[in-house]
């Protein structure tokens, strides 16, 4: 079983540009019943950088999680032009 797979691309289904959010992205996993979701953001067009996750049940992500992860994505652009 491979934890990480290298695709040239992934399907909607799960990973999606979130419409709610600045350049937040969001992937979608299922483990047996459980359902998560780990927002991340692009870097150098290739590179995800995972932000935050949480067990979810509905559809859409929760505002409280979308600005965590924007704040993240700032701070890391802000360090990383140092």
């Amino acid at each position: 079983m491979h934890i990480i797979e290298e695709l040239d691309m992934v399907s909607y289904q799960y990973f999606k540009k979130l419409t709610e959010a600045d350049e937040i992205w969001e992937c979608r996993i299922s483990i047996g019943r459980i359902g998560y979701r780990i927002l991340c953001f692009m870097d150098s067009g290739s590179l995800v950088i995972l932000t935050n996750g949480f067990g979810k049940k509905s559809q859409k992500a929760l505002s409280e999680d979308i600005s965590r992860a924007e704040r993240y994505r700032d701070d890391y652009l802000k360090r990383r032009k140092i």
